[in-house]
């Protein structure tokens, strides 16, 4: 028997079952990358910013849904996580994504420090 918990649906301003649904989904991810399977946890990782993305698409203002988006995974992703995200989406550019998690692509990757600075911070 599968325990599957399924996240319940909100609104964006209705609370925070969005952070506590990623906080979950960003354990499930962890475990599945240090267990090795790095195919997995990046699939994992896509499938959470889908999540998120799929979220914040009700905003009306999209630019500002995107910024949203990339805000909320700077804020409650590891920053391994959101490097491994950012890596395999560079190694891998035909990874089907949302326009929402595409655009809030280009704000993460601004936000990223530069390779020098990302390796004092391991």
């Amino acid at each position: 028997m599968s325990s599957h918990h399924t996240p319940h649906q909100t609104t964006p301003d209705s609370g925070n079952s969005v952070q506590e649904n990623a906080t979950h989904s960003a354990t499930h991810a962890q475990a599945t990358h240090s267990a090795g399977n790095h195919a997995q946890a990046a699939h994992t990782l896509v499938k959470m910013a889908h999540d998120i993305g799929a979220f914040f698409e009700a905003m009306p203002d999209q630019q500002q849904a995107a910024r949203d988006v990339a805000n909320h995974i700077q804020r409650f992703w590891e920053p391994r996580m959101q490097r491994n995200f950012l890596n395999y989406l560079a190694e891998h550019p035909a990874t089907p994504l949302s326009d929402i998690v595409r655009q809030a692509l280009v704000h993460l990757r601004r936000a990223q420090p530069s390779p020098a600075a990302r390796t004092l911070q391991d």
